[in-house]
């Protein structure tokens, strides 16, 4: 029997995005908008530790979000994954990418942070074992 690979190391957030990805594409969602909700899912929980830890003041942060808020087209919508009610707007294609202040986030920079976290490990076979 071969000896097992090292374990990986790698921060939470990374861990959370994919996980957060995964849950919303068997959800139902396509996978752009998996990863997009995935980054959101993360990003709104590294926010909540900051509050927590005193690191952030809360009515900065929500004059914050107002403000890019009010710069989203029309088409938004509320997606709600893992008790966060994220917004999305509507990509060109009709596909709903979360908002990122002015502008979707895309899906493709989502997937290079993953990558760069997980390195070479990070591959279907791997993804499919550790899935139920």
């Amino acid at each position: 029997m071969p000896d097992a690979p090292p374990p990986i190391r790698v921060n939470r957030a990374p861990v959370l995005t994919l996980w957060a990805a995964v849950v919303a594409e068997r959800l139902g969602h396509p996978h752009d908008t998996a990863l997009t909700l995935g980054r959101a899912v993360a990003g709104s929980s590294a926010r909540a530790k900051a509050r927590s830890l005193g690191l952030v003041e809360e009515h900065l942060e929500a004059a914050a979000r107002q403000a890019g808020a009010a710069g989203l087209k029309p088409r938004v919508q509320i997606v709600r994954l893992l008790g966060r009610d994220i917004p999305a707007t509507q990509a060109d294609d009709g596909t709903f990418l979360v908002a990122d202040t002015n502008k979707p986030a895309t899906p493709n920079g989502v997937q290079g942070y993953i990558a760069r976290a997980f390195g070479n490990r990070l591959t279907e076979d791997t993804l499919a074992a550790s899935l139920p």
